[in-house]
Parts: structure tokens; sequence; C-alpha cells
């Protein structure tokens, strides 16, 4: 039997999967539960991997020693509040960063998975709000150095005053409003890219998108978030950790 475990996280989903050749799919399954438990999981198959997907957080206990790969991403930023007179718009918030690593040796500790939630979107109305920033994603345990993705940042608020975006694994976008734009802020390197300035440009008012982790939003005047990262993890290709888009006349592309 060759056996090779993979472990990956996501801001809402932690997946392990377990390289079991040339067995059936029960025993592919009764040895993934052998070789690893875990909490608030669900054990599914792909291939030849055994799938472990947490919705939450938990914990995840090899019951040898193993080699795993592991992607970890963040909870994304709130958008930014607006007020409610035309040209006033809140800004995308940016992705939660990604983090991928491979060849990651555990033992038979038990590993803490945590896993971020996503930040709060701004207020609206006569004053409104920033977004708040996303909630950090790790793995973490005995003789592993924990890895840690940041959460997104937050958004710009527009009013009559705008706020500039936050500092986050994928920066969040300016907010416009009052006759003047709010910057867009950066990402973190090696999670994310910047969010974009808000758009001040007349007929085309809107917030600035949220950085994403594959691109950075756009500097044009679509106010779109920046894109996400494909990754077959789960055995089909799936986008992750894109930026949200900005407020506007016509609202951006998330």
């Amino acid at each position: 039997m060759n056996t090779q475990l993979k472990a990956r996280i996501f801001s809402t989903i932690v997946i392990i999967s377990l390289l079991v050749s040339a067995v059936s799919m029960p025993a592919r399954q009764a040895r993934a539960d052998n070789l690893a438990t875990c909490t608030n999981c669900t054990i599914t198959t792909s291939g030849s991997n055994v799938i472990y997907t947490f919705l939450q957080s938990g914990t995840f206990t090899p019951s040898a020693a193993l080699s795993v790969d592991v992607l970890v991403v963040a909870g994304g930023g709130g958008g930014g509040g607006s007020s409610s007179t035309s040209g006033n718009y809140g800004g995308g918030g940016g992705a939660g960063g990604l983090i991928a690593q491979s060849g990651i040796a555990v033992t038979t500790s038990s590993y803490t998975v945590t896993v971020g939630t996503g930040g709060a979107g701004g207020v609206g109305g006569t004053s409104p709000t920033k977004g708040s920033n996303g909630i950090a994603s790790s793995i973490a345990g005995s003789g592993l150095t924990t890895i840690s993705a940041t959460g997104g940042g937050a958004a710009g608020s527009g009013g009559s005053s705008v706020t500039a975006g936050s500092i986050g694994g994928s920066g969040g976008g300016g907010g416009r409003g009052g006759g003047a734009a709010g910057n867009g802020a950066a990402g973190t390197s090696g999670q994310g890219n910047a969010g974009a300035n808000a758009v001040n440009t007349s007929g085309s008012y809107r917030g600035g998108g949220g950085g994403g982790a594959g691109a950075a939003a756009s500097t044009g005047t679509t106010g779109n978030g920046g894109n996400g990262l494909a990754s077959s993890i789960t055995g089909t290709s799936v986008t992750y950790a894109g930026g949200g888009g900005g407020g506007g006349a016509t609202s951006g592309t998330i």
C-alpha cells in the first residue's frame, strides 16, 4: 500500500487528501479513518484520495508520521458602507490571504485547524462606516511552524468624507464620496494583492475593488475586485480568494 497524506486548509474548508493505491473505495475510507482522525470534519473521496473537509474549526490527528500539503485561505474583508447620496460608494473587501505549502511533516500529535470568518460589512446611512478585516485561518501543532493566512482587508466607506481600504491578506478597496477618492490598501506579500483606489471620474463614480489572491483589483473605472486563484485540490478546479467589487451606480463584480 502506498500512502501519502495531504492536508489542505481554506477559510471555511480544511481538506486532507490521503492517497491509497490499488484498494477499493470502502477500504480507502476505512484506512483513512485508521491513519488520521478529525473533529468537525466530513470525509469523502476523489479518485485515489480521501478528502477530509472542515466547515468550521477543528482538529486533525494523524496516527502515523506523514507528509502533508497545506493550503490556507483566511476570511475576506467586509465591504464599506455607503450613504444615500448619489456618488457616494463603499469599496470592496479584500480576499483573505492564501498560502500554499507542500511536504510538511506532521506527527501523531493533534493539530489545531482554525477556520477564519469573513469581516463584517460597514454600516450605510448618513454616517457610513468602513468594513472590518477578515479573520486569519491557520494550522498549528507540535513540531509545525504555524501556517497562518492573514484576514482580508476591510473596504473604505463612501460618504461626505471617505476612508481608505485596510491592509490585509489582500487589500481592501477605497471608498468614494464628497468629491474625493479613498485609496486602496496593500496586500500581504506571498498571500494576496492590493485593493484599488476609488474611481473619481465623472459618470463612473464607484468604490475601489478589493484585491484577490491571483491579481490586484482593477485600476480602471469598473470597480472590479481582483481575481482569485484556481485549485484542483478537491479533484475539481475551483477558484478561491477573489476580491469584492466596489459599490457604484452599477455594481462592480466579484
